[in-house]
């Protein structure tokens, strides 16, 4: 009879840790951009454990990733169902119907959020200011309706705003919370580099210039860039806008990108994983958060491990940017980064110098820097970003701009 109860025990006991293995795979697998690959794990999660509520809501972020809209709207009301104040699956149902133009459904859940005491963040301003306005369609309007109207030929023209009078432009930083961890590493023993320290300590300085509250790390080992990340992550809570900038060797293998500590010790390809730490692992943080978050990755210097391990390839892989992040890598995918000749790198001497810029969007911002960087490098380092920022950020803004 004890037999037989310790065998049911451990066949629980089994089962809970298969359940948690394939939950942990599927959410490697979401932020390494494989939806696919994810939805299958998560599914598989699903049939033993369909009563909960958080693997409905990976379910639903990977349909959300995937466009199947109506999936995503079932998955997330599902995790809802099941626990009521589940706050960020309301938060991505909201944000599926406002780009589907459903404003009713959207405001109900935005209301919803209300009710429960959710902060919103910079990158649901315009969809929440719509609900409040009680609009019948985004301001934005999405281009699944405007394809929608083409097709029943109910297209309106949109209304003719006249042009107004440019006014002068003032430096103004919006009143909100700004934090950023700032990672350097230059003293590497097997291939040190001579500017990411400096690029991290300008970086740094620049950033506090513009009321950011700045965690710097220079020439970290590895537990140190896991506790300064953790950190960074507890602090994205409270956060309106996140930055994580990185500066040193950055590699990636089987198409999983990896940061490097300056202590790591990788004598064959599997020991990349435990020697270094998974860039997945910041976007995590920021998935987690409702921050509006900014991954600037200076890390696509040649890696002295390409030509010894199988599966290295040059500079880093493409990775899909979390829900309202953007992420901006030093150089197009697969390809490399020029160190400089100078006290920065080339890549951040450029982005130094553009951050500061009154009146620019995130966007516009890093347009400028891949201009700089192509005339400087001739056409030979392109750099490049993944976005899926629904919201819109500026590092310094302008007194007409705060007033609207």
């Amino acid at each position: 009879m004890l037999h037989a109860v310790c065998l049911s025990v451990l066949l629980l006991a089994t089962n809970a840790m298969a359940s948690t293995y394939t939950i942990s795979k599927g959410q490697k697998l979401y932020f390494q951009s494989d939806y696919v690959g994810a939805l299958q794990e998560f599914r598989a999660a699903y049939e033993e454990h369909k009563d909960n509520p958080m693997i409905n809501y990976f379910i639903g972020l990977c349909f959300e990733r995937l466009r199947q809209d109506q999936e995503a709207i079932e998955a997330f009301g599902h995790a809802i169902a099941l626990k009521p104040d589940y706050k960020l699956a309301k938060l991505h149902l909201a944000r599926v119907y406002y780009s589907l133009g459903a404003m009713g459904e959207c405001a109900e859940q935005v209301n919803s959020l209300i009710i429960l005491g959710y902060r919103f963040k910079t990158q649901d301003t315009a969809m929440l200011e719509d609900v409040m306005e009680g609009a019948s369609t985004p301001s934005h309007v999405p281009q699944s309706q405007i394809r929608l109207e083409k097709q029943l030929g109910t297209v309106q023209p949109r209304p003719v705003v006249e042009p107004k009078e440019p006014e002068p432009v003032i430096p103004v930083i919006p009143d909100e919370r700004r934090i950023a961890l700032v990672v350097g590493n230059s003293h590497y023993g097997f291939a040190p580099l001579d500017n990411p320290v400096n690029d991290a300590n300008d970086v740094s300085a620049k950033l506090r210039q513009l009321n950011f509250e700045v965690q710097l790390v220079t020439d970290a080992d590895r537990k140190e860039m896991v506790k300064a990340i953790n950190r960074f992550g507890d602090a994205l809570r409270t956060a309106d806008v996140g930055l994580f900038y990185y500066a040193g060797h950055g590699i990636q293998v089987k198409g999983v990108n990896y940061l490097v500590p300056v202590d790591a010790k990788m004598a064959s390809e599997g020991d990349v994983e435990f020697e270094t730490v998974h860039l997945g692992r910041v976007l995590a943080k920021m998935e987690e958060s409702q921050s509006l978050n900014i991954a600037i990755l200076d890390a696509c210097r040649d890696n002295p491990f390409a030509r010894g391990y199988r599966s290295v390839s040059r500079g880093l892989a493409r990775v899909d940017a979390p829900m309202g992040s953007i992420v901006a890598y030093a150089t197009a995918p697969g390809a490399v980064a020029a160190d400089g000749d100078g006290r920065n790198g080339v890549y951040t001497k450029f982005l130094l110098k553009n951050l500061s810029v009154p009146g620019l969007r995130i966007e516009e911002v890093l347009k400028r820097v891949r201009i700089d960087v192509l005339q400087a490098t001739g056409n030979k380092q392109v750099p490049w970003e993944s976005t899926s920022l629904v919201g819109n950020f500026m590092f310094v803004g302008t007194k007409a701009e705060s007033v609207q």
